[in-house]
């Protein structure tokens, strides 16, 4: 039988490069059990490469991983599946992520920096108050997994149109505008739709009642009622002028027992409202 080998921190192979490799041995059910760290041997254009740090072929430079940590690092993304090499996968984005998209050691949460004048391009021309920390309620590693995920499709559209900025969520269809271009609120309304529309034909779920928009109130809901947030924090979340605002919106959720099924009255209850928001804005 066939036991797959391979060599980690090849010359040549950078850690979006393993990351890639990782995301797609996941896909595909590979768990390589045999992996070496690269040596250089002499007369091979591998050594060649690790030396001088270009490609002989055609005298490129390219990333040549020689640290402790880099070689670690290499490694932990082919042998993804260990439980210690998750979390070393896992240390590595949040230590090395910074902008808008952060980890908190202190809240054990990832939060988004939301700055003033983020809502520009938006469908909805709202404006709300200034710079603030919003944290996501969704599990640690289901959001680092889309973290990755989002960072290979990047890294792969952006070479591939040559495209160079510092934004991590990127136009990914030439239906949103110019592919590898940061995404904006415009953008992200149109991949909503048709997301919405591609989710009602393959499951009858429909979706096309709400936008964007109404994550956010879903999220606030979510926060209020399920997760007993104080109505005072989720005011600051969402950017209010003041917490009346807060309570006047979510006053039926604030302090309330729901059941199980508190989802499924939370879709009724939205898809009512932006029916009639919709009926509204015809007349």
């Amino acid at each position: 039988y066939l036991v797959p080998y391979f060599i980690s921190s090849h010359p040549g192979c950078t850690i979006q490069g393993a990351l890639e490799l990782a995301l797609y041995m996941k896909k595909h059910n590979i768990r390589p059990r045999q992996v070496q760290d690269f040596y250089p041997t002499p007369g091979t254009l591998s050594t060649c490469m690790f030396y001088t740090g270009k490609n002989p072929l055609t005298n490129e430079k390219v990333f040549v991983p020689k640290t402790y940590e880099e070689k670690q690092t290499q490694r932990a993304f082919m042998q993804y599946y260990k439980p210690e090499n998750k979390e070393r996968i896992r240390q590595l984005l949040k230590e090395k992520l910074k902008g808008d998209i952060r980890f908190s050691e202190k809240k054990g949460k990832w939060l988004c920096c939301v700055n003033e004048g983020d809502s520009d391009g938006r469908f909805d021309s709202q404006s709300k108050t200034g710079a603030r920390i919003v944290p996501l309620v969704i599990p640690n590693s289901d959001f680092e997994e889309c973290l990755c995920s989002a960072i290979v499709q990047r890294d792969i559209i952006m070479a591939i149109e040559n495209v160079n900025h510092n934004k991590l969520f990127i136009k990914t269809s030439q239906k949103d505008g110019v592919r590898g271009e940061p995404i904006n609120g415009a953008s992200v309304n149109d991949r909503f739709s048709y997301l919405a529309k591609k989710i009602k034909n393959n499951t009858g779920y429909d979706l096309t009642y709400f936008s964007p928009h109404s994550i956010r109130h879903f999220y606030a809901t979510h926060l209020i009622s399920k997760l007993k947030y104080p109505v005072f924090d989720v005011s600051k979340f969402l950017g209010h002028s003041t917490i009346d605002i807060t309570i006047k919106t979510y006053y039926h959720f604030i302090d309330s027992k729901r059941l199980d099924n508190e989802t499924k009255k939370m879709y009724e209850k939205f898809k009512e409202k932006e029916m009639n928001i919709n009926d509204s804005s015809t007349i």
